[in-house]
Order: C-alpha cells, then sequence, then structure tokens
C-alpha cells in the first residue's frame, strides 16, 4: 500500500519536511557500511565461469549477483560495461530483494535503494561518477515520496523538490555556486536533463515554475536539435521544433531519465568481443543457420526445459543462463544460476551438446560471443524474453547485406 501524503500546502514558506534526510554524518556512515558489506562479497565468487571478458553476471557468496551494465543500464558483457550492480533476487518469485548497491568499475557507489515486497521501500541515494553525493530521497512501493534534494556535481544544493502520489512541486532552486535562485517554487528554472530513455545526452532546458510546477513556454537545445514546448501547470500542451508540432513525449523534464530506474535483467541478448562498429545482418550470431535466434535456438531450448519441468514436477523458478559460442562455433563457459538447483545442474550439460551455433563475423572475422538469457516460470508458466536484433549486438549497426 503507498504511504498516503499529508496534501501538500499552496504556501510553499509553510511546506514542511515529510521524511528525515541524512545529514554528513549519517551519510557517511551508511556509506561506510555499504563498503563493508561490497567488500566482503566482492572477492568471493562462487561462479563457475571466471574468464571474465564475456561476463554478464557473477554469482558471489550470500548468493549476491553482480550484474554488469553499460553507461544505460543495459545488460553487457564485463569488458564493455561501465557499472556493476550487487542485488539478490527473491527465493520466491523473480524479484530483486534488499539492498541493490550500483558502482562505477573503479569501485565507487554511484547508487543505494532496499527492495522490500518486489518494490523500492526506504532511502534512496544517487551518486556522480565521482562519488558527490548527486540525490537523495526516499520511495514507497517505487514511487518516489516526500522530499528529495539535488546536488551538482562539486556538491552544492541544486534543487528540493516535494513529491505527492509522485506528482512533483519544485520548492527550492539554487546555482552552482549555492546562490538561491528561489525557495518559495516560483521563479526562473535554467538547467539540463537526460530526456530520452535509454540515452545519455544532456539537454537544456529554461522556462517558469509556478507554484512549484512547470508551467508556460519552456525552451530545450541539445543533441543539434531544439524545440519550444508549453505546459499549464505541470500539464504538457504541445511542442514545436522547426515547424512540426507534437502533443506527446515532451523532452522538457525537471527530473529526466536515470538508468538506475531501469535496469531489466529479464533479456535474451547476445553480444560479441569486438570493437567493430559495423556488421553485416550475415555476420551475426546463428543457430542452424539463421540469425532470429527466436525461431531456432529458443524453440529447442523449450522444448528441452519443458522435458525438465515435466520429469521433475517443477512449477516456480527462476533461471539466469549465459554461455559463450566460441570462434570454432563451441559452446563454452556456462553459467547456470537458480532458484532451483535442477535446472542449475541438467541446463548446462544440454547447452554443451549444442553444435549448431555459428558465432559472430564482423568483417568475415570470427570473434566469440557471449549469450545471456533470463526466464522465470509461475504455476508452471514459463516467460521468455524475445531475441532482440537491435539491441543483441550493443552498439554495432547492423547493415543490409551487400
Amino acid at each position: 500500500m503507498i504511504f498516503r501524503q499529508t496534501p501538500v500546502s499552496a504556501n510553499y514558506k509553510q511546506l514542511q519536511t515529510q521524511t528525515k534526510l541524512f545529514n554528513m554524518k549519517e551519510l557517511n556512515k551508511m556509506l561506510f557500511n555499504i563498503l563493508i558489506a561490497i567488500f566482503i562479497f566482492s572477492n568471493k565468487s562462487v561462479s563457475a565461469q571466471e574468464s571474465g571478458k564475456l561476463m554478464f553476471f557473477k554469482v558471489l557468496e550470500n548468493d549476491t549477483i553482480d550484474f554488469f551494465l553499460n553507461d544505460v543500464g543495459d545488460i553487457t558483457i564485463q569488458s564493455k560495461a561501465k557499472y556493476i550492480r550487487k542485488a539478490s533476487i527473491d527465493k520466491n518469485g523473480f524479484n530483486y530483494v534488499g539492498k541493490i548497491v550500483d558502482q562505477v568499475m573503479n569501485g565507487k557507489i554511484n547508487y543505494y535503494c532496499t527492495y522490500i515486497g518486489g518494490s523500492i521501500n526506504g532511502q534512496v541515494l544517487g551518486f556522480y561518477d565521482n562519488g558527490i553525493l548527486k540525490y537523495q530521497g526516499t520511495e514507497s512501493n517505487s514511487i518516489k515520496d516526500s522530499v528529495w534534494t539535488f546536488y551538482y556535481p562539486n556538491g552544492q544544493k541544486e534543487k528540493v523538490i516535494q513529491f505527492n502520489f509522485d506528482t512533483l512541486y519544485l520548492k527550492e532552486y539554487y546555482q552552482c555556486n549555492g546562490k538561491p535562485v528561489f525557495i518559495d517554487g516560483n521563479g526562473k528554472y535554467k538547467g539540463r536533463t537526460i530526456s530520452g530513455f535509454k540515452q545519455n545526452d544532456e539537454y537544456t532546458i529554461s522556462g517558469n515554475i509556478k507554484k512549484g510546477k512547470i508551467d508556460g513556454k519552456w525552451n530545450w537545445q541539445g543533441n543539434g536539435s531544439s524545440a519550444t514546448e508549453y505546459f499549464d501547470e505541470g500539464k504538457f500542451i504541445k511542442g514545436s521544433s522547426y515547424g512540426l508540432i507534437y502533443y506527446k513525449d515532451p523532452k522538457v523534464s525537471l527530473l529526466g531519465f536515470d538508468w538506475h530506474e531501469h535496469v531489466d535483467i529479464f533479456k535474451f541478448i547476445a553480444i560479441p568481443f569486438s570493437s567493430e562498429k559495423e556488421m553485416l545482418f550475415s555476420q551475426m550470431l546463428k543457430y542452424k543457420g539463421n540469425n532470429n535466434l527466436n525461431k531456432t535456438f529458443l524453440p529447442e531450448f523449450k522444448i528441452k526445459l519443458n522435458d525438465i519441468i515435466k520429469i521433475n514436477n517443477l512449477e516456480n523458478f527462476w533461471c539466469l543462463v549465459q554461455f559463450v559460442v566460441t570462434q570454432d562455433n563451441k559452446v563454452t563457459d556456462i553459467l547456470v544460476h537458480s532458484n532451483n538447483a535442477i535446472l542449475e545442474k541438467q541446463i548446462p550439460a544440454f547447452l554443451e551438446s549444442l553444435r549448431a551455433f555459428e558465432t559472430v563475423k564482423p568483417g568475415d572475422k570470427p570473434v566469440d560471443c557471449g549469450i545471456y538469457l533470463s526466464f522465470f516460470s509461475t504455476n508452471g508458466v514459463v516467460t521468455y524474453p524475445e531475441y532482440n536484433f537491435s539491441t543483441s549486438l550493443d552498439i554495432m549497426n547492423l547493415l543490409p547485406n551487400k
């Protein structure tokens, strides 16, 4: 149940903080405890697969998992990762459970939250890659709750936002030198935001804040384009860019895209160990001569899994699978992690028997390719993700066959 907030007063001077924010002493103590937990588990891997470069995840002691992520929070191989998510999956369902810690590859903490009952509940902390606090606040059932404070990369306070049932009210806004722009929810705003989903391009936005909400005419500029957008007390009305009018998907946002909130480990992807930027469709990973693994590999995998389920009377489980298709098309470095020991034993045996993979060949030169697949079953009904061509090759551009 979402905690019901006290209605927000129209008089921002009387608006009281509805949650306790950490002072620096408390924050440093909390970070120390997180670092101790990370130190205990970071170097104690129980994974069968330790080759490193083509790992999507690593299993640590106490069922903690390191997931390797790129710069927009998509799961990737370790050699291409910028971040690590340290997390545990609930034994009773395919959900996070307990503390989540995201780290930059150099070890600095980048994000912290706690999952309770399948949702984020309690304190949330975000950090810049240099370790400076970026924001702090609380969530209730994965909905932003009460007061959130945001900071500039130099550590100065940037803004204070009051959330009421996920509706935001910008209460205070400051310059990067700490000087207040306004502290009563009314005034001019000019800042930067990451607007696109799963993107990291920054846009400059500017306009008026009225009673804590975006209002009137706003401008945004960045990534070689610009536009004007119009709002009425926080509600988007329309936008205009180079003569084109649009009525949805505004780029103006006081929060922007935060990849920590969109890390999806329910994936079926293949990523080659290669730095090539272009690739023909004919050079993609294949199974039985076809690069659509949804039609070739996955049906065979489902048949085998259904046999395992039927023989062992399995109903509720989740499973993470990773393996490598080598340059000579062999399946190696298999790691299966599940809340069911039968799957951890029998799936690797099936994968080892496969002989129909053809690895990726950028520039017609074969390279090792890592494959990651996750799935779960609820009351005997198994759910699989789709194999996506465009994202399966990371940042590569897929070109038509010549």
